[in-house]
């Protein structure tokens, strides 16, 4: 298992909810071994998470799977990885452990930059004025993210361009000082999110892959998450009716609401990873 963007723990721990131990458990209790681990800097690992990016994450994830495969019991089984960015493993321009498999749930299958964009819109539905004020506002933010210039050129560049937006009168206000400080260091703080590209992978993929996705995912809306055809060979993209981006059945998928539903990981979520684990493997 290999989380997304952000540290956290080996159970992707949000509020009460533990997404990664269900699914690892119905997993597990259909015949599947599986390994879960924390991120650096979260639970038992060391390290410093604020360092952790996508690649680091990826390099983790691959070592992990190295370690696997000298394990007598397993060396000789298919070892596949389940995460939001489980493809950057099958990147043959790098030195990673290749999977035998992937599975995502809600991953990006677009430009980092692209997939924030849709994100904002899927949350800002039935707001449609204010989206289209929105949009260029942060494409341009998020171009400036996704660059190459320095960290503290970013932010200095961030912070011109959000206090351009507010009366002059206004900027020297120390509560509003901080809270731009905040929304600046949380925007620079995604630079590798944004400047994920998983285009270049599909070109060459021999991997098996399953892309899961949720009716009602705000973070990663399914609809601006198609694979290309040049990928449907050896690529499954399968649409679960009713979930959010963390597998829960509800018929508004705000992230707000994730600790407020009082539900767990769906079960016709794990039911299709089971399903397609047994057909790919001949498990009965």
């Amino acid at each position: 298992f290999i989380s997304g963007s952000g540290a956290t723990d080996r159970n992707e721990t949000i509020g009460p909810l533990k997404p990664f131990l269900t699914i690892s458990k119905a997993v597990t209790d259909a015949g599947y071994a599986t390994l879960r681990l924390d991120d650096r800097g979260t639970g038992a690992s060391k390290g410093d998470a604020k360092t952790t990016d996508l690649d680091t994450e990826a390099a983790d994830i691959s070592a992990a799977l190295a370690w696997i495969r000298t394990q007598p019991e397993l060396k000789n089984l298919p070892a596949g990885v389940f995460g939001a960015v489980a493809l950057m493993l099958t990147d043959k321009r790098k030195n990673y452990t290749r999977p035998s498999f992937i599975i995502t749930y809600g991953a990006p299958a677009i430009k980092g930059t692209d997939m924030m964009l849709a994100q904002v819109e899927a949350m800002m539905k039935g707001q449609e004025p204010v989206w289209q004020q929105m949009k260029p506002i942060l494409s341009r933010r998020y171009a400036l993210v996704a660059s190459d210039i320095p960290q503290q050129e970013l932010i200095d560049k961030l912070t011109a361009d959000v206090m351009a937006q507010i009366p002059e009168a206004q900027r020297s206000n120390p509560a509003l000082k901080a809270r731009i400080d905040a929304e600046v260091a949380q925007m620079s703080s995604i630079r590798s999110l944004l400047r994920y590209d998983p285009s270049p992978l599909y070109k060459d993929l021999n991997t098996r892959w399953i892309a899961l996705y949720g009716e009602n995912d705000q973070q990663a809306p399914p609809d601006a998450n198609m694979l290309p055809s040049t990928v449907q060979n050896i690529a499954s993209w399968i649409f679960i009716p009713g979930l959010n981006h963390i597998g829960q059945a509800t018929s508004n998928g705000s992230p707000a609401l994730y600790t407020t539903l009082g539900k767990d990981v769906d079960k016709s979520l794990t039911d299709a990873i089971v399903f397609w684990l047994d057909n790919i493997t001949g498990n009965q």
